[in-house]
């Protein structure tokens, strides 16, 4: 078909689109905030469980020692001395505000 046929240049057929509306945009706009917010919460609730689980490993773990450490060595011929039992309970006290 020779150019001076076509019913219309096709340059217009590209910028026919219509251009989206101020409510549009904005709807748009409020989706992804709530997508964002979503994900945040969701972020968040996995944060705090992560959080649980460790300071419940970390709690189980440090008593765990605590009584290794007592019927191991407190009770042993070796420790019986007060700077010798004080050494050992000192990383025991000391832990929990680190």
């Amino acid at each position: 078909m020779p150019p001076s046929t076509c019913p219309l240049p096709l340059f217009f057929l590209l910028h026919v689109q219509k251009k989206p509306s101020t409510k549009e945009v904005l709807e748009k706009l409020q989706t992804q905030v709530d997508a964002l917010e979503s994900s945040k919460r969701d972020t968040m609730a996995w944060h705090k469980k992560l959080i649980g689980y460790l300071l419940l490993y970390f709690s189980l773990l440090y008593l765990l020692a605590a009584v290794v450490a007592y019927f191991r060595f407190f009770h042993h011929p070796d420790w019986q001395g007060f700077t010798s039992q004080a050494i050992l309970w000192v990383p025991f006290l000391v832990a929990p505000f680190v």
